[in-house]
Parts: structure tokens; sequence; C-alpha cells
């Protein structure tokens, strides 16, 4: 059950009105989904891009297919190749075991141990499985276990004073994940261990604050009315939430994600964020540069485009932004005295444009303002991009509920703040 804040007991007619009160309020729907009883299990996809791959063991395992088990003692290191026909070929410390079927589910016989794999450790259970072209190294394990390998990822590790921030991540990691398992399709695994889902780092150990916010959250998730609430959640707002059809060209309006000015009355919430305001300065060769890798590389209409070694950047235009100020359209001329061309992107695709090539970070949020110095030729010198926030800006703002926690405001309250017209309910 959620482990919600306790109310005084009343007596005698105080009492009486309560609990009719009780009786007459009709609760927040149920969710209109089928959900097995229990707590669910994940299958994180760690892996899908090798052939042959390489599993660390921490004592005796148990292989099993679906017609036969295996077990393997007194081996250090299980290695699984893609054979012909989609099989399985199993050897350990260099000793052939056999071929198995088109998966396999490794466990250790006790209990407490642990596989390492790409320099991580993972608990449970690994299932390899072939897919005809590569091998798919899964971790299947409780969903509480997992979430104590994302939540700490996800918003760090924090202070005590910080706890509800961590409760409101649990609880929007937890909806997230649900959100995938229960998808009524035919898959091999449910979620990414990267960004493409939430990022999952394993058994590491997550710390007695993430725990406490799990166990007193367990089972608990977000939801709108009958349904799950689609959340979203991202490091730092800069003073004002977004929209999600600000942030994605196909996105629908959702009633309880717009954008929000999340402040106090005295400051933002997320202002202690090192990312709450920022600046970033290129040459104009730089920005050239980075223009000539990025755009068609990013935007399908121009991917077949060429710059020639007379094309110079001759300007950057906000040409409109959206209500929580993010830049809506963006134009860059290109071309020289005799021509010139102009490329326009929209939404979170200038992020993407406007990355760093040393080491491919994207712009940190689209809520920045240029500003251009010339030469005595009008040619540009330098770009600066003065910006605030960082993330796509939907949904919870990290570092704005890190604030909210530091002023003594409840998870509930900063999801309720977030995420307007949703309610907690708990699965299991």
């Amino acid at each position: 059950m959620l482990n919600v804040r306790s109310v005084p007991f009343a007596s005698g007619f105080s009492a009486a009105l309560l609990a009719f009160l009780l009786l007459s309020c009709a609760g927040p729907p149920r969710l209109r989904f089928q959900f097995p009883a229990g707590e669910p299990y994940v299958r994180v996809c760690l892996n899908d891009q090798d052939r042959q791959i390489e599993i660390g063991l921490d004592g005796d395992i148990e292989l099993r297919d679906g017609t036969k088990k295996y077990r393997v003692r007194g081996k250090s290191r299980l290695k699984v190749e893609l054979g012909d026909n989609n099989l399985l070929v199993v050897s350990a410390d260099g000793v052939y075991i056999g071929g198995f079927s088109t998966q396999i589910s490794c466990t250790h016989i006790s209990s407490g141990r642990f596989f390492r794999y790409k320099k991580r450790t993972y608990s449970d259970t690994l299932r390899i499985v072939a897919d005809g072209e590569t091998l798919l190294v899964l971790n299947v394990l409780p969903m509480e276990r997992y979430l104590g390998g994302v939540v700490p990822n996800e918003i760090g590790h924090r202070k005590k004073e910080e706890s509800e921030a961590i409760m409101a991540q649990a609880v929007l990691a937890r909806t997230y994940a649900m959100s995938k398992v229960i998808i009524p399709m035919v898959r091999l695994f449910d979620v990414y261990d990267d960004t493409r889902d939430q990022v999952f780092t394993g058994a590491a150990n997550a710390g007695p604050l993430v725990d406490a916010a799990l166990r007193n959250s367990r089972g608990v998730v977000l939801a709108y009315g009958d349904q799950l609430a689609r959340v979203f959640y991202h490091s730092t707002c800069g003073g004002a939430t977004a929209a999600p059809e600000e942030t994605w060209s196909t996105a629908q309006h959702i009633p309880y994600l717009t954008s929000i000015r999340d402040r106090s009355r005295y400051r933002a919430w997320c202002s202690p964020s090192p990312f709450f305001r920022w600046k970033k300065q290129y040459s104009r060769t730089r920005m050239e540069q980075i223009i000539r890798k990025y755009l068609p590389a990013t935007v399908a209409e121009y991917k077949n485009e060429r710059f020639s070694k007379s094309d110079f950047l001759l300007g950057m235009f906000i040409k409109e932004r959206y209500a929580s100020g993010r830049v809506k359209k963006l134009d860059i001329v290109f071309g020289n005295k005799q021509k010139r061309r102009t490329f326009t992107l929209f939404s979170d695709k200038i992020r993407y444009v406007l990355r760093e090539p040393a080491h491919e970070a994207i712009l940190n949020s689209t809520l920045f303002n240029i500003h251009i110095t010339r030469d005595t030729r009008r040619w540009i010198t330098s770009i600066t991009i003065e910006g605030a926030g960082k993330g796509h800006g939907v949904g919870m703002c990290q570092w704005g509920a890190i604030g909210h926690a530091r002023a003594g405001i409840s998870f509930e309250r900063i999801l309720e703040f977030y995420f307007p017209g949703t309610h907690l309910t708990t699965l299991y």
C-alpha cells in the first residue's frame, strides 16, 4: 500500500462524520488494463549488437531452453556464439557445453550471486536470445529491483533533505516501466538499458535513500483517469516546463502535460542546477563545421544537401518561440554574396544539429538566445548561445523536484505540480 502521511485519529461525532465522508466519496477510477497479481518482472535489453558474448559467473549456474536444462559447475566464464540456424553455441572456460535453441536462460543455483557482463554486475536471470542476426542479452528481474538500478542514474545520488524528489522519481520510473511491461504485443524485451528508455546499470548498490524511496512507494504509479499517465522527466527546465508538442513535432496534446511556470515566489525551483543558465561560444568556422556535419544527418529534407567551399554561414535567426519561451523555429542562412539559402529547423531538431562534434553532445535545450558578432565587412566572426535548462523540458524537472524537496514539499505535491490532474494508485 502507498505509504502516505498519517491522518490524526478523530473521535465521537468527528469520527462518524469522517467515516461518512470517506464512504460517500468515490475513489480514483480503477486502471483499465489487465494486470497480473503481484510484482511484475521486467526484461531489460543490455545488448543487441554482437554475435558472440561472454558472461562472468559468480558460482554454479543452470542453463535452460525450451526443452532441456544443464548445470555448469566450477566455471568462471560463459561464452555464447550465434551459430547456424539460430543455434546458440555455449562453452564455459573454453569447454564446449552444447548447442541450444533460439534462447537460453542463465540463473545461479545459489541465491545472492551475480553475473558480470561488460564491466557491470547483474542479479537474477540473464537471458540470451538469437534473433537471426545478433544475440540479445536480457536481464530479467523484479520491477523493484530493476528500479534500484534506474533511480540513482536518473536523478543522481541525492542528500537526505532531497528524499521527496527521489520518491517522485521512483514513482515516475515505475510508471514508465509499467507502461512498457503491459504492452499487449509479442516482443523479446520490455525496455532498453539506456536513454532510449531509462538508464539501468544493473545491481550496483542504490544506497539507503533510494532503497527507502522504493520501499515507501512500492507498487505506486501515476495515473490519469483509468489509465497509466504518460510520464516524462528531464534534468532542468530553466524556469518553465514544455508541453510535448513544443518538443516533438508528432506529439499530441496531453491535458496534464502543459507548460508550467516552475517558480516559487522568489526564484525558479531549479535554480541550483549547474545547467540553470549556460553559455556556449563558437567561431564562425566552428559553427559552419557543425552545421555541415549535422544538418544533413539530422533533418530528412536536407539529407542530400551538399555545401561547397564557397558557402559560408551568413546568419542565424530565431523566427518563432513557444509559450514556454523555447525556440520553435530557427533559420540558418548559408551562402555567399552572390547566392544564399535558408535552412529552417524546428523544435528539438535544433538541439541535434547544434551539437558538439568532439563528444557528440546535443545542445542543452531550446530555451536560448543567439548573439552574433560581425566584423566591419559584416562577416560573422563569432556566435554566442546563451541558454537555460537541460533536456527536452517535458514533465518533471528533476532539479525543480529537488528544489521542491529542499523546501519541505512532499513527493505527492511535487507530482501533482508537474502532472496536474493525475493521481497516485497502488498496483501491488
